[in-house]
């Protein structure tokens, strides 16, 4: 310190840290570590699981949301296997799946099984 205040320099000191140096990458991982366990803890919420079988909307490719069955759940977490509107098998996260609490009409659930 001159003159009661930390010099501007390119040149090299003791005080800087390296940002390869090992105890600041720690300090680091640390600190990312409390945010995003700060954040889980209070923002983040476990959906339920959906049943194989159970009326659905999923989010389609063209980003709309459809009415569609639960056909698996292979290992058995967030992932579900649904049956699309042309018939290709795609793969949604628990988030994209809202389940159906009102039953659709006979037709069109003779349509979509």
């Amino acid at each position: 310190m001159m003159l009661g205040r930390k010099q501007k320099t390119l040149l090299p000191t003791k005080t800087l840290r390296s940002k390869y140096d090992s105890e600041y990458q720690k300090q680091r991982q640390r600190k990312c570590e409390t945010i995003s366990n700060t954040y889980n803890r209070h923002c983040a919420k476990n959906l339920k699981p959906i049943a194989i079988g159970n009326l659905v909307f999923y989010r389609t490719p063209q980003d709309t949301w459809g009415p569609r069955k639960v056909m698996s759940n292979p290992n058995n977490d967030r992932n579900y296997k649904i049956l699309g509107e042309n018939g290709m098998t795609y793969t949604r996260n628990r988030i994209h799946i809202r389940p159906k609490f009102t039953p659709f009409n006979k037709d069109f659930e003779a349509s979509i099984l």
